[in-house]
């Protein structure tokens, strides 16, 4: 090659990445314009509807799990004994948040300082799905089209009143989703590049959002899925589950350390699993929550560690022990669970208004949120089934060279059933909704955008 052939090589390479520098910049710009969207959307609610929590439900508590953690307690019961019966994620985030609140001398403030923290993880969950997003158009559709599908998923995430109504109260659904679309966001990114500190980053990131629902392990399988369908060699395979294995490990340390001290036995995360499980299977279920004779074991996790260890033990044996000799049972206890999960999505409204124990909201405003609410997720649930199907058309004409396409269904499929694992509760969708807003996304591009069809 010529001196003048590799100057001018030299410069088209240099005009490449500039460009290519111009357009990530400019694909910022809508990408962080949706994470504002939905800051914004979640500041308004959390000083519209903040309130103080009343009643013994999981507010209340996780306010007084964030009290002794400020306080330099660690993570204790009402009791005031070491515990990790809920997953430790949230009350640690909170726990935070309250020294904060303590360090400024804000007493009482912890409802809405958190809430407004919590807007801001709308936003991140926002930007991240974006990012997502961007990867499912194929790569023939071009960029600008390829663009459109994140912004929109971002944009179902950013504006989705039930997210948008949890940013205002103390769950852990916020958090949880801000971090798993991390996660999913750094695992794309990894399995399309397959290089090892993305892998086993994302790994850490996963067992981040293990530590506030350990659940979300089940996503490990549409990873194992991902990892059969890139084409690599199998030793290259076989770090795309190796590597994020070991970043859960690594993220998962500290605390199951932690839990050997206090229960001088190996528990990973929490154990409250037992409990969750019993309430699911026992002679009596119903697929809903519910607090069965069955499952009483006469001890309960605020009696002390080794009550809340046997009790996890025990609950777990019982619920086992139900559903190996129920199997008949379990399909029409499925699908009951799974109603209950989906039937409506107006949840983060009753926990607003504490479960209805503090109904503070004006008829017409509950109303209103109660129908949009609802409405909204219909809508959603359409899109997201025809996205669905595209998808997996898509994936189907070309299994081996649509691991990511694999990858989302498949985690689509493990968030979504997770309820039939335990019982059936409308809350229990929320983890699922980066997946179906992602879904939907590739839905509604296909129908409104004025270029044709999206190459499904």
């Amino acid at each position: 090659m010529s001196q003048d052939e590799l100057c001018a090589e030299s410069a088209l390479r240099g005009n490449n990445q500039h460009t290519v520098r111009g357009r990530t910049r400019g694909g910022d710009r809508p990408r962080l314009a949706v994470a504002g969207i939905a800051v914004a959307l979640r500041a308004v609610a959390a000083v519209a509807f903040t309130s103080t929590p009343v009643g013994l439900h999981d507010p209340l508590l996780y306010q007084r799990f964030a009290q002794g953690i400020a306080k330099g307690q660690g993570y204790v019961s009402f009791n005031g004994e070491l515990t990790s019966y809920y997953p430790p994620g949230y009350p640690l985030f909170l726990g935070a948040v309250q020294w904060l609140c303590d360090l400024l001398s804000i007493p009482g403030s912890l409802p809405i300082v958190a809430a407004l923290v919590q807007a801001l993880l709308g936003g991140v969950t926002a930007w991240a799905i974006v990012g997502v997003g961007d990867r499912l158009a194929p790569a023939e559709d071009g960029v600008p089209l390829r663009r459109r599908v994140g912004v929109v998923a971002g944009l179902v995430v950013a504006v989705w009143p039930n997210l948008v109504l949890h940013s205002t109260v103390l769950l852990s659904e916020s958090l949880f989703l801000a971090v798993f679309a991390c996660f999913l966001l750094a695992i794309v990114r990894a399995v399309d590049s397959g290089k090892a500190a993305e892998l086993l980053g994302a790994g850490v990131v996963l067992g981040l959002a293990m530590l506030v629902r350990p659940q979300v392990a089940l996503v490990m399988a549409a990873v194992v899925v991902a990892a059969l369908l890139v084409r690599r060699t199998p030793a290259q395979r076989a770090l795309v589950v190796v590597l994020p294995l070991a970043g859960i490990v690594l993220a998962l340390m500290p605390w199951t350390i932690r839990n050997a001290t206090v229960f001088d036995r190996f528990v990973a995360v929490s154990t409250n699993g037992g409990d969750n499980l019993c309430v699911g299977f026992h002679p009596n279920a119903t697929g809903h929550f519910e607090i069965p004779e069955y499952c009483d074991t006469g001890e309960f996790y605020i009696d002390g560690p080794d009550a809340e260890y046997r009790r996890n033990r025990e609950t777990s044996l019982l619920a086992r022990e139900w559903a190996a000799g129920n199997l008949g049972a379990l399909p029409a206890l499925s699908i009951r669970k799974l109603w209950y999960t989906y039937q409506h999505d107006h949840d983060a409204l009753r926990a607003v208004e504490s479960y209805e124990e503090d109904r503070f909201l004006p008829s017409p405003v509950r109303n209103l949120l109660r129908w949009g609410s609802d409405g909204f997720f219909v809508l959603v649930a359409a899109a997201t089934v025809g996205g669905g199907a595209m998808l997996t058309r898509r994936w189907w004409s070309d299994r081996r060279g649509e691991p990511l396409v694999a990858f989302l269904l498949l985690a689509t499929a493990t968030s979504a059933l997770v309820p039939v694992l335990f019982f059936g509760e409308t809350r229990f969708k929320v983890p699922a909704t980066p997946c179906f807003a992602l879904l939907a996304a590739v839905c509604l591009v296909a129908v409104f955008q004025r270029d044709g069809e999206v190459s499904v």
